[in-house]
């Protein structure tokens, strides 16, 4: 065989191989690409179904817990106590001390019965003048005081009582009235002091 024809076969031959080659490795790759397209696929709806369960889902919010907060518990002490403000207690509780150190000191103070005879007739007559609806219903005096019971009409002359003795004679020295609203008809007693001579003399803690 001639030289040429050798060089020419053989790079038929070279030319051959590298084709083949060529769409082997083509072949391969493209084997290569399909498996990677098929993976990425898979990927791909296995994360849609996720999401599709996740859409399903119902919705779950998280609040931050707070503190919670202490609730005070009333002792047995603050449960007593009077629900009325101690201004209006106060007063109401001292008045009713001060007739209380009263009526102790009437009963234990020696009587001046001819005082006692005209401060009486004085006081029965102020009220017949002064609270026509009142009735004096009893009189007892001491040396420094009197104690007179008054019953009223009604509920509104009982409340004009003060008013109304206010300017008269035997009332100017100094009257406590105690205002009793439960009895029927209301009754009022009045402990009237005698000229110059004060409540407090006796050392009395509530006048």
């Amino acid at each position: 065989m001639k030289r040429w024809l050798v060089a020419l076969v053989a790079a038929i031959s070279l030319m051959l191989g590298a084709l083949v080659a060529t769409s082997g490795f083509r072949s391969l790759f493209k084997q290569a690409d399909e498996g990677a397209a098929e993976a990425l696929l898979a990927e791909v709806a296995l994360l849609r179904s996720e999401i599709k369960q996740l859409k399903g889902a119902p919705r779950l919010i998280v609040m931050p817990s707070q503190p919670a907060q202490a609730v005070a518990t009333p002792t047995e002490e603050e449960e007593e106590v009077d629900p009325r403000p101690a201004e209006v207690v106060q007063p109401e509780r001292r008045h009713e001390q001060a007739a209380a150190e009263l009526e102790e000191r009437l009963a234990n103070e020696p009587r001046e019965a001819a005082w006692g005879t005209a401060i009486t007739a004085q006081i029965r007559e102020s009220v017949t003048a002064r609270v026509p609806n009142a009735r004096v219903l009893e009189t007892e005096c001491g040396s420094s005081l009197c104690r007179v019971v008054l019953s009223h009409g009604s509920p509104e002359d009982q409340q004009a009582i003060g008013q109304a003795l206010a300017s008269e004679e035997p009332f100017q020295p100094g009257v406590l009235y105690e205002y009793d609203k439960q009895a029927n008809p209301p009754r009022t007693t009045l402990y009237v002091l005698r000229q110059g001579r004060s409540f407090r003399e006796d050392g009395g803690r509530a006048l």
